[in-house]
């Protein structure tokens, strides 16, 4: 807050806290790597933001912003084939970094990656449905549960209800489907 001044003028306003440096430089390389070329580039820029994770410690997710930047990279357009393919190879990498310890968060990005599952795309939705296969196939321990999530995160339970019902879902078009295929191998 500003200070009074005798001479009548308005106090200064206050400036908003800025972000941190390592969040900023979280930010920047998946800017880079949304904006990547060769599998190459991509794969530098994803060690440097394993890099930037390993430094932040078990605390990465909430000091860096991950959650908030990864969903945001998932939630572009689809036009933006990278963006989306980028934020999927990113969540993959944090995620097999992380560990146990980034459960919680996943939980969070689980809707996320169904909804790039869902994408025209091939590849991008072949690396979400390798994501959630992936995710689901480890399994995420019953203690993630009761891990507390930043402020204004989605409630747990809600998101992963919503993401079963998601799952349910794609499980039971692949399953009309491969009935559809053995119809139609059967009937010709």
């Amino acid at each position: 807050m500003g200070k009074l001044s005798l001479n009548g003028e308005k106090p200064a306003a206050a400036s908003p806290p800025s972000a941190s440096p390592e969040a900023d430089a979280a930010a920047a390389v998946l800017e880079k790597l949304y904006a990547a070329a060769s599998e190459a580039d991509k794969s530098a820029q994803i060690s440097e933001l394993l890099g930037i994770v390993q430094t932040a410690g078990a605390s990465a997710f909430s000091t860096l912003k991950l959650v908030e930047h990864l969903s945001a990279g998932m939630s572009a357009s689809p036009k933006q084939v990278n963006k989306l393919a980028g934020a999927l190879a990113a969540t993959k990498a944090v995620i097999e970094h992380a560990g146990p310890a980034g459960e919680p968060w996943v939980l969070q990005l689980l809707p996320k990656i169904m909804d790039c599952a869902g994408q025209k795309d091939n590849s991008v939705s072949k690396a979400a449905r390798e994501l959630a296969d992936q995710i689901f196939h480890r399994g995420v321990r019953p203690q993630a549960f009761r891990y507390p999530l930043n402020e204004g995160a989605v409630p747990v339970c809600t998101t992963v209800r919503a993401s079963a019902m998601m799952l349910t879902t794609g499980l039971l078009l692949c399953a009309q489907a491969a009935a559809a295929a053995v119809v139609r191998r059967d009937g010709a």
